[in-house]
């Protein structure tokens, strides 16, 4: 822990010690001589204790003062380790020399280094709210006590009627700290500060501040920042200072604190703030004006950005993928990006964090120019490395028939880039690309393959570069023509009967062959064949009887519908032969019947008034006549249904059954 060497004493504002002027009869106002007593006084310069060396400065001192200067003697640190109210005043002011020799003499150092606390004691004694008091301290070290010595020395100035504190520093070249904390002290109260390093220069110090106190100069409040960039924010961390004054010296050096206060007399001199993260340095002179009055002296050191690189190719193809090596930061969001030159906003651009390593995968543009590959840090959106990037145009063909069929499938031979998302789209004749109707990834294969649209008309195939931001390479006209359907198919039908259609037509894929309700604006398919296996196809007909219709879908159920056919169905009749008597639960029974017997008509037995949906046992009606059923096994009033096209199908024919 560091240690003051501290003398304080009580000193007039205007001349220490020095006698009065002839016209005054008045005696020098009272002072106290406050010595450091702390452990650290047994720290020695050339093979001599300090403590030796303040005794025998101060017997010159003090034989020297004037005979009716009143001077007491105060000390710490003396009598107890590691106490902080160790603080005496040993004798009150008085003129008694060979006292305060004596008790100077007798102070053995132990303790800790209150001098703060010293200096408020000392100003009390000598009532210093009252009348005029003055402190000289002579310091080898820091404040061990939890005291700020600049706040008590405004806290004094403030509250005294005259109060000045001289301070020497006695050793402390060495602890930039210490030396700004005594100079601080001074500075406060308007008293004088010196640095002394051995006997001689601590004797000729006191002598100047003693008996050759020069008049108060005017003097003003300095405060030094530094801000990154010209109208940047204030760094407050990872800085360290170095103060000089013309007329004083060295003020601060190497000190490491966001924003240095200084009190300062009439001066000149250059501050100096060095940025330990880069090295960056930043000068500013000062002034301290006769006038006085606080100053902000404002140093701007480059914004900071750290080290990084990119490395990619010179040049690209428009589309193409490209990888990036990088060196940085790597902070959250930090990216690597490709970017047209001179821009912040390029809709195009591709990036890549750099949490996924190095080297990151980069889509070119589309648009061939100029780019840049960049390193940017997140945190602070700076740009942080650069390399130029030349984006080369691209080309491409398409092959395909100058007409087909509305509906039918296209094959389109192409070249070109084939870049990640490549597409060839089919848009309605002169529109841009994004009206496509239809589009196929070039990544999927040569020849890409489309499904025309069934509306007949000019069209135009167009050659997408997708891969980061669209842009149509060529384009090709292609005409649909229009393409006929017919059927053959019968004009009634029984509802869930399976009936046979031929037709004519493209016989394409995706074509369909529905059933419908005639009314039915927008298809829904009741039943489905495939035109595309051929001529006839089998259609199951819906289970609601009704008007409906046969229709061809070109392109599928959302296609144009081509032909078109009529066809009512209309509810057939059936009747039930249930047994005479009742039946044993269990048992097996025959039930003759009469209907159309289609491939999903059932006979079931349901509970007395259910629906089909209800049935406990059932039989297909195609499977036999009569029909085998099995009863069941709980007793009870059932009846017997015949349910066109399965369970959910209408029932025609009902007769009751009972199960005893």
């Amino acid at each position: 822990m560091l240690r003051f060497l501290a003398l304080l004493l009580c000193l007039c504002p205007s001349a220490l010690f020095a006698q009065a002027p002839p016209s005054q009869s008045a005696a020098p106002p009272a002072t106290i001589l406050v010595l450091d007593g702390s452990g650290s006084m047994w720290g020695q310069i050339d093979g001599v204790s300090k403590i030796a060396i303040a005794r025998e400065v101060m017997a010159g001192l003090v034989t020297g003062l004037p005979a009716d200067q009143a001077l007491g003697l105060m000390s710490y640190g003396h009598r107890r380790k590691g106490d902080c109210s160790d603080i005496e005043l040993i004798l009150p002011p008085g003129t008694d020399r060979g006292a305060i020799l004596s008790s100077v003499n007798a102070i053995t150092p132990k303790g800790k280094t209150p001098l703060s606390d010293a200096v408020v004691a000392a100003a009390e004694a000598l009532r210093y709210t009252e009348e005029t008091a003055s402190v000289i301290l002579v310091s080898d070290g820091i404040e061990t006590c939890d005291r700020d010595p600049c706040a008590v020395g405004r806290a004094l100035e403030a509250a005294g009627v005259d109060f000045t504190a001289h301070v020497i520093g006695f050793d402390v070249a060495a602890d930039p700290a210490a030396q700004a904390q005594l100079r601080c002290l001074a500075a406060e109260t308007g008293g004088l500060y010196r640095d002394a390093g051995n006997a001689a220069e601590l004797g000729q110090a006191l002598e100047e501040v003693v008996v050759a106190e020069p008049p108060k100069a005017v003097e003003a409040k300095l405060s030094f920042r530094a801000i990154e960039g010209p109208q940047g924010p204030v760094i407050r961390e990872g800085i360290a200072w170095t103060i000089v004054s013309d007329t004083e010296g060295t003020l601060l050096s190497g000190y490491p604190m966001p924003e240095p206060e200084l009190t300062l007399t009439e001066t000149t001199g250059k501050a100096t703030v060095v940025r330990m993260a880069d090295e960056a340095v930043a000068e500013a002179s000062f002034s301290v004006p006769v006038a006085g009055g606080p100053q902000t002296i404002t140093l701007v050191l480059p914004e900071f950005l750290p080290p990084a690189s990119v490395s990619g190719p010179a040049t690209a193809p428009a589309g193409s993928r490209i990888k990036v090596d990088w060196t940085g930061p790597d902070g959250v969001h930090d990216k690597v990006m490709i970017i047209a030159t001179g821009t912040t906003d390029d809709p195009h651009h591709d990036h890549a964090f750099t949490s996924e390593g190095t080297p990151v995968e980069l889509r070119v543009a589309t648009t061939p120019g100029q780019y840049e590959l960049r390193y940017v840090m997140n945190a602070t959106n700076k740009v942080l490395a650069r390399q130029p990037i030349t984006v080369t145009a691209v080309e491409a063909t398409l092959e395909a028939p100058d007409t087909a069929p509305a509906g039918s499938d296209l094959e389109i031979g192409w070249t070109g880039p084939d870049a990640d998302r490549d597409y060839i789209a089919l848009v309605p004749a002169g529109e841009d690309y994004r009206a496509r109707l239809t589009y196929a990834y070039t990544g999927n294969g040569n020849p890409a393959r489309l499904r025309a649209p069934a509306a007949a008309g000019a069209y135009d195939l167009v050659y997408v570069l997708n891969a980061n931001g669209a842009r149509e390479l060529v384009r090709r006209p292609i005409h649909l023509e229009n393409v006929g359907a017919s059927f053959t198919a019968p004009s009634t039908a029984a509802p869930g009967e399976k009936i046979t259609v031929g037709f004519t037509g493209p016989m394409e894929d995706r074509d369909l062959i529905i059933v419908v309700r005639a009314d039915t604006p927008n298809p829904k398919e009741e039943e489905t064949g495939y035109p595309r296996k051929g001529s006839p196809v089998e259609l199951t007909m819906p289970l609601a009887p009704g008007d409906y219709e046969i229709r061809y879908m070109l392109g599928g159920r959302h296609g144009e519908v081509i032909a078109t056919a009529p066809i009512t169905l209309t509810l057939p009749t059936a009747t039930l032969s249930a047994p005479a008597g009742p039946v044993a639960p269990g048992s097996a029974f025959e039930v003759a019947f009469t209907g159309p017997a289609f491939a999903n008509d059932r006979i079931a037995i349901v509970p007395a008034g259910a629906e089909a949906k209800a049935e406990v046992e059932n039989t297909r009606a195609n499977r036999g006549n009569p029909a085998k059923l099995k009863a069941p096994k709980t007793p009870g009033s059932y009846e017997l249904v015949y349910a066109l096209g399965g369970k959910y199908g209408p029932v025609l024919a009902r007769v009751p059954l009972n199960v005893q």
